[in-house]
């Protein structure tokens, strides 16, 4: 028993050895640049062509498959594929984006949806994998949860040196963590997405290591200071307090959050994250006030200035290399302006389409899967949140929401299985890769 413990914690830690720096490389790629001394957009490109391969080999052996079940799912990716390629390419074209901003949308609008199957892949992966996977998530994002710390007291650090982003600081001094992943934003969604697949799944598994990474990445939510991901983050940890149904567990329930938003209110107030969540520093009022205009210009945008012809794609939901951006946040408006109206309807249109059926296909099931749990939350962060600013233009952070809606896609069908038939199409091992 002993020696089979000791082979398997083994097999775990070989494979942690080589997902460990590709996890860090996918999560973090200014750490990696500050390591190799190697240009953040070099390897953002490396990065952009590597997701692109695994995406097209992932559709690749999806195409392996009989499925009638997924033809819904299919035919959505392949229209919102068509129509943003179609759509780039006629932007870029025609003179009006640069082909350094439509290869990001490119990749973000036709071929990210493709790592639907991406997830199909990873719900194969055998246990020994899985825990290598875990665990190099673990350990990435505990980096970037030190190089959080570090922004926020004000520690400069080489290794957590940031080229792209100056650390915005509140009216205590106390700076907005990024954890060398994007804006604090940013760092503050992919926090929330590792919380709710920490809290799920130590809510399951009731295993220490889980409840630590659970507490670090609730930490890194409050240290981004971003009010939306903060407020998601409570949500999620509420919600299965607020389901129970007897008196006395809802009286515990809510006692337990007593205690906790009591020992929280202190650590908030020494952050001056009290005056953020009610808007009372100046930065956050600008937010605000930009937001309120987006809201108030976006008739006329619509209608009047960019009806058939937009921007160009990635002009507002891209990294603006060219300073052409004027929606910061709000990232439907900015998929409509992008493409145009006419257009960018269609695409929003196809991706609220395809949230719908993941949500459907994850809410319809009766079992109650680690997966659909993260993926439902998932799905409506997304919704909402892309109203009030473009985290999910975050390529990684886009990246990651289909992988894992993909394996709760998976897992969902297979638990209504068809009769399949797998077209190997005469490549040896074709069937054994599928999982057949």
């Amino acid at each position: 028993m002993t020696m089979t413990l000791s082979r398997s914690r083994f097999a775990v830690a070989t494979r942690v050895v080589v997902m460990l720096p590709a996890v860090m490389f996918f999560l973090s790629r200014q750490l990696v640049s500050n390591l190799t001394g190697i240009g953040k957009d070099a390897l953002t490109v490396i990065l952009v062509f590597g997701l692109a391969i695994v995406a097209l080999i992932s559709l690749v052996l999806r195409l392996f498959e009989s499925r009638p079940d997924f033809l819904k799912i299919d035919a959505l990716v392949f229209i919102q594929f068509t129509l943003a390629l179609g759509g780039c390419f006629f932007y870029i074209l025609s003179g009006i984006s640069q082909p350094s901003e439509a290869v990001y949308s490119i990749y973000v609008y036709a071929v990210a949806p493709f790592l639907l199957y991406c997830g199909f892949m990873f719900a194969r992966l055998n246990n020994f994998w899985k825990q290598a996977l875990s665990w190099s998530c673990i350990g990435a994002y505990s980096i970037m949860l030190v190089a959080a710390c570090f922004e926020v007291i004000g520690i400069d650090y080489w290794l957590f040196a940031d080229e792209k982003w100056i650390i915005q600081r509140n009216f205590l001094g106390f700076g907005r963590a990024t954890g060398l992943y994007g804006t604090q934003i940013d760092f503050g969604c992919l926090s929330f997405s590792f919380f709710c697949i920490s809290f799920y799944r130590a809510h399951r598994e009731r295993k220490m290591r889980y409840v630590v990474f659970c507490v670090m990445t609730a930490l890194g939510a409050l240290l981004s200071m971003s009010r939306v991901w903060i407020f998601a983050t409570l949500v999620v940890l509420m919600f299965p307090f607020l389901r129970r149904q007897s008196v006395k567990q809802l009286l515990l329930s809510f006692a337990l959050l007593c205690v906790l938003g009591f020992l929280m209110i202190p650590a908030a107030n020494s952050l001056g994250l009290s005056q953020i969540i009610f808007s009372q520093d100046a930065l956050t009022q600008q937010s605000n006030a930009n937001r309120a205009d987006y809201f108030h210009q976006a008739p006329q945008w619509l209608l009047e200035d960019y009806p058939l012809e937009g921007t160009g794609p990635g002009t507002q939901t891209g990294p603006d290399p060219l300073g052409r951006k004027f929606i910061g946040d709000f990232l439907w408006l900015g998929m409509l302006i992008d493409f145009g109206t006419c257009l960018g309807s269609l695409l929003v249109v196809l991706r609220l389409l395809l949230i719908l059926i993941i949500l459907r296909s994850c809410l319809k099931s009766d079992v109650r899967r680690l997966s659909q749990q993260v993926t439902v939350a998932f799905c409506l962060a997304m919704f909402l949140s892309s109203f009030l600013d473009s985290t999910y233009a975050h390529l990684v952070t886009l990246s990651l929401f289909y992988m894992v809606c993909g394996v709760a896609l998976f897992e969902n069908y297979r638990a209504y299985p068809l009769p399949v038939q797998v077209r190997t199409y005469g490549i040896p091992g074709a069937a054994g890769a599928l999982g057949h």
